[in-house]
């Protein structure tokens, strides 16, 4: 199937074009014929699967003997694992029919509710999975290849990806709404700006004193290198411990560095990295409001792209007419000034 005139603007980020009437009229008529409804019931279905999930992994390996607290803590499990197998199928075949490249390269909000359904369903999966080879080996001969404890471990760093992925899939639902939607995508443009100019000046100067503090204090070996990294960071934080950068040795040069090094970081730069959001929070004000339009935009055809053709060619999801066999958009416009014409 070939794509539409709309289509082509969101992908290429048109964002004045999708102010024309003509345009805003079409996205209007979709959001408020199938996606708005399933937007919400996605919304309300999202935070009670959620709810299920911390639920599943807050009573996990919890009262073992309780046999009660066992069967409910299971059945939470196995309500969690087969809406997760259900969502991975439908992303897999997304990405079959968009290709592996566009369904990687989509941005804003189509981008987070790929990353974040892939990625939480494959963790969901591959722990479960985890689980019944484990359980197959316990009864093979194979059972100390892969120790016990590495097992539990690899399904405690999937678990909680698992729940850093699916708390930040909201943020797709939050871009939906005008209340919401702004503000998301001007936290997204600082990270995406902001952060990242900061970060690189940050790492700089955190670098270069971390290592003459280290250096001064005539220390060596990495577990060493590594705990000097731990004390600066900290006292970047505001747990500072005068006594961590003094050196026996360097007592003036280590208390000046310190100061020097606490005056630019905590001071100077987090300071500058506020003024930097500020700016870009009064530029973005005004456009703030077109780019939430544009990933409002990516949420309809996101929604749109999930549906059969029987589905978007069903009569309660039908946002157009048809006339000699051809599908039109109806509009309604109206001219304030046609009354007063004939007055």
């Amino acid at each position: 199937k070939g794509k539409g005139a709309v289509e082509h603007i969101v992908e290429q980020e048109h964002i004045e074009l999708l102010s024309l009437p003509r345009v805003a009229h079409l996205l209007d008529k979709k959001w408020e014929t199938f996606a708005s409804a399933r937007f919400k019931n996605r919304l309300i279905g999202t935070l009670i699967y959620l709810f299920v999930f911390t639920l599943s992994f807050v009573l996990r390996d919890c009262e073992q003997g309780d046999v009660i607290i066992t069967y409910f803590s299971f059945m939470l499990q196995i309500l969690v694992f087969l809406p997760a197998c259900q969502k991975l199928h439908c992303e897999l075949s997304e990405m079959k029919q968009e290709g592996i490249f566009e369904y990687f390269g989509c941005r804003g909000a189509g981008f987070i509710e790929n990353i974040c359904s892939l990625t939480f369903c494959l963790s969901i999966v591959l722990i479960h999975f985890r689980k019944v080879v484990w359980y197959f080996l316990q009864k093979s001969e194979f059972k100390d290849i892969i120790g016990e404890q590495i097992g539990h471990n690899i399904e405690t760093l999937l678990l909680a990806l698992a729940a850093l992925v699916g708390w930040l899939y909201m943020l797709f639902f939050a871009m939906g709404y005008r209340e919401t939607g702004p503000f998301v995508v001007m936290i997204f443009h600082m990270l995406k700006h902001d952060i990242q100019r900061f970060s690189y000046i940050f790492f700089i100067f955190f670098a270069a004193f971390s290592s003459s503090l280290f250096i001064i204090k005539n220390k060596v070996g990495l577990a060493s290198y590594f705990e000097n990294l731990h004390v600066c960071f900290a006292a970047v934080l505001g747990n500072f411990e005068f006594n961590d950068f003094m050196s026996n040795e360097f007592y003036s040069l280590s208390v000046v560095f310190a100061v020097v090094f606490l005056v630019v970081i905590s001071i100077l730069l987090f300071n500058l990295l506020i003024a930097m959001m500020g700016d870009t929070y009064a530029n973005m004000s005004n456009k703030a409001e077109k780019l939430w339009k544009l990933e409002k935009a990516r949420i309809i055809f996101s929604i749109e792209q999930e549906m059969t053709q029987e589905e978007r060619d069903s009569d309660e999801n039908r946002y157009w007419v048809i006339v000699n066999n051809k599908k039109y958009i109806q509009v309604e416009e109206e001219n304030p000034d046609h009354f007063k014409k004939n007055q």
